[in-house]
């Protein structure tokens, strides 16, 4: 987007700004209908029963089971699960959790205290609108608006 419409500049923090407030909503609205049409899609080696309609499958075959995870499907019993549950204690933090650059392109974050600021005046603003150009309309709004302020 930045060589060909030279109208994001990746050291400006406004311009940054605009872009994760345009972009990141609909990076995870994508991403949500994508897990909803995969969870609900018929699986012909499953008699075309979709993933949540074999979950919900075996709740139902174990209910009256006493595993914690069927039970706590059907609020039989309540489990506390720790912060750290799923981490192993004596495992190093993994690449992907430490990671910053991606085969050589750098990811700049946003470092401004002027969040607060920004979020007021695009508030008025949708990101998800759609301006039939994917979204870049609604980012040069936004990036016209920062830049006055």
């Amino acid at each position: 987007m930045e060589n060909v419409l030279k109208i994001l500049d990746t050291t400006n923090d406004k311009d940054m700004f605009a872009l994760h407030y345009v972009f990141l909503p609909r990076i995870q609205k994508l991403l949500d209908e994508w897990v909803e049409a995969w969870n609900n899609h018929p699986m012909r080696t499953e008699r075309n029963m979709s993933p949540n309609q074999i979950r919900i499958e075996g709740y139902l075959k174990n209910f009256k089971s006493s595993n914690p995870a069927v039970l706590d499907v059907f609020d039989r019993c309540q489990t506390e699960v720790s912060d750290d549950y799923g981490q192993d204690p004596q495992e190093e933090p993994t690449e992907i959790a430490t990671m910053t650059q991606f085969d050589g392109l750098e990811v700049p974050e946003v470092c401004t205290d002027d969040h607060d600021l920004y979020r007021n005046a695009l508030q008025h603003i949708n990101p998800l609108r759609d301006d039939e150009n994917y979204g870049i309309e609604v980012y040069r709004e936004c990036a016209m608006i920062l830049k006055k302020l």
